[in-house]
Formats: structure tokens, sequence, C-alpha cells
């Protein structure tokens, strides 16, 4: 009797399991389909929204990157105590020459690196003014790599290799392979609609800004002990090296500070850095660091000046650029 119940339900079990085999099949099928056609599809978007967002010329990187068939005599690099410190107009109207700034809020050493990378690349530049302190040393940025910007600029092999030395190659090759994957990530970092003539207010001023209003992190100065970092110290050597094979001539300058920042920092460590840097490879540098100690009214904040204080630097900056170059052209003379 049993026997003769189990040959009657094997056939039905069987079937059973041939049918949801089949469904689950078609389940797999679609899942699948739908994989392949949503990756495609976004990655098709992806691609063709990642040709626009490097005309996002608001942004200081994006225009400093399509700089082009230029030649500059001066060009100034740092981060934002280059941005807003130093007026390459001041300085052309006294020195009469051609500058640029391509300091940028926020840019540490690997950015600044493939910043005066893509400068020196697509411009003629004959002296590079490179601000080296404390904030580029220690890495200290609330945003220390700006990943988003470069991976619009991953076709180059610099790019690729800086992001990978500050990301991981995991993330980096995550990025490349699946497009969409840094749109979903930085959206908010992203324009997609941008405005072609904004690099307008950045062709104004060549490069430069001032500012005279603190935000309120500028003003909640908590204290901060100023490290050099071992991959902020590889690039800003790299930097230097890039300088050296461009055949471009060097100057190292550290713009200056207000008194009260030793009251919220400790930055020793990075200036016995420089010190050692500068003594070792025999390079010029200027130290601007304590030239308005006594004159607060020039900053905006514990570590950028004013706009009075961008005027009053830059002139001062000029006059020792125009002494220099003066300097230059009478010893060139006298071996001639």
């Amino acid at each position: 009797m049993i026997s003769s119940n189990i040959a009657l339900v094997a056939p039905v079990l069987r079937t059973s399991r041939l049918v949801g085999t089949r469904c689950m099949d078609k389940f797999l099928v679609k899942v699948s389909v739908f994989l392949v056609a949503f990756f495609v599809i976004n990655s098709g978007f992806a691609l063709y929204v990642a040709g626009g967002l490097t005309e996002n010329r608001r942004s200081k990187y994006h225009w400093a990157c399509s700089l082009a068939g230029n030649q500059f005599d001066l060009a100034f690099i740092g981060s934002s105590r280059v941005e807003m410190t130093v007026d390459p107009r001041v300085i052309d109207d006294i020195v009469h020459t051609n500058s640029i700034n391509i300091g940028a809020s926020g840019a540490g050493a690997g950015d600044q690196y493939l910043l005066a990378t893509k400068l020196l690349r697509g411009n003629k530049v004959d002296t590079v003014y490179y601000q080296i302190d404390y904030l580029t040393l220690a890495n200290k940025f609330s945003y220390p790599f700006k990943d988003y910007i470069w991976l619009c600029y991953d076709d180059q092999r610099e790019v690729q290799s800086t992001v990978v030395d500050h990301c991981g190659a995991a993330r980096y090759w995550a990025w490349s392979g699946i497009p969409f994957l840094r749109l979903m990530e930085f959206s908010s970092q992203y324009d997609l609609f941008p405005h072609r003539n904004a690099g307008t207010y950045w062709n104004d001023r060549k490069g430069g800004q001032q500012r005279d209003t603190p935000d309120a992190a500028s003003l909640a100065d908590q204290f901060a002990v100023y490290i050099p970092d071992s991959l902020s110290v590889k690039y800003v050597l790299k930097t230097i090296e890039l300088c050296k094979h461009n055949d471009v001539e060097l100057v190292l300058f550290q713009a200056p500070l207000r008194a009260q920042l030793s009251l919220v920092s400790d930055f020793p460590a990075c200036t016995t850095w420089i010190d050692e840097l500068v003594e070792s490879r025999g390079l010029a540098y200027w130290d601007f660091s304590d030239i308005y100690r006594t004159r607060g009214d020039l900053f905006y904040d514990n570590h950028h000046l004013n706009s009075a204080g961008v005027l009053e630097f830059s002139s001062e900056l000029a006059k020792r650029i125009a002494a220099k170059r003066a300097a230059s052209d009478a010893e060139r003379l006298t071996n001639e």
C-alpha cells in the first residue's frame, strides 16, 4: 500500500521540482537582464555626464586644470594660503609680469602636485613660487584629497597613481570599472549643469581672491598639533622634482602667520622639516611667516590675510620678486 502511494506521489514531486526549477531559472534570467540593463544604462549616463563635469569653472580646481597654451612668468601654487594671500594683479602691476595663482582652498600636497602637473603640462612657466607650510605638510584639511575632482581626469597616469596612493587601489578600480559609482558617492560635489562662462570670476582675478568675513570654523579654532605626514611629504617632494624635471625655476615661500596661531597650534616639527629640506637640497626659500606678527589687523583668521593684508603682502612679495629678477638680469649681463 505504501509502495503504491509513493509510486503515485513521485511523478507529482518530480513535476513540482521541474516547475520550481523553471520558475527559478526565469527569475534568475530576469534578474540578470535587469542587472545588465541597470549597469549599461547607468554607466552610459555616467560616462555622458562625466564629459561635462570639468566645465564647472566655478570650481577653482577645474578652472586651473583648464588653463592651456599660456606663457606665465610666475605661477603661485599652494592651498588657500596662496589663493587668499597672493594677488597676481598687484604683482604684475609692480613687476610687469604675467602671473597666475592656482592655489586652491583645501588643497593638500597631492592636490597641489596634480594642479602643478596640469599647469606645467599645458603652459609655459618660468618660475614657480610654491607655498610650503604646516597645513600642507600635516594635511590637516577637512577633506585632505579631492578624489572627486581628480576622478574627472583619471585618463592621465599621474592622476591614477595619485588617487591610488590616497584612496587605495580597490576604491579607485571600483570607481573606474563602475562609472556610476562616483556619481552616486559624490553627487553633492558635482554640478551637472555648469555655466560655461563661470570661469570669468577666476580669470578676472588671475586665480586670486580676497575675503574679509571669517566663517564659523575660522572663528572656532581648536588646538592642533601639526606633524609632517609621510604621504604629504612624498607629494611635496614630487612637486619639487616636477619643477626640476620641467626646467622651471622654483622658489619656496611661507605666507605670513598671525601671532595668535601659536596659541591654538603647535607646528615646530613642520618648520624644522622645511629648514632641513631647504638646507639639504639648496633650495631658495623666502620665509614671510613672521613679518606681520604685530599686525593682527591684516588677518581675517589665524591662517589667512584679509583684503588689506593681501594687498600689502602682494606688494611686499612683488618687491622681493622684482629685486630677484633685477639681480638675475645683472648677473646674466655680467656673464655675457
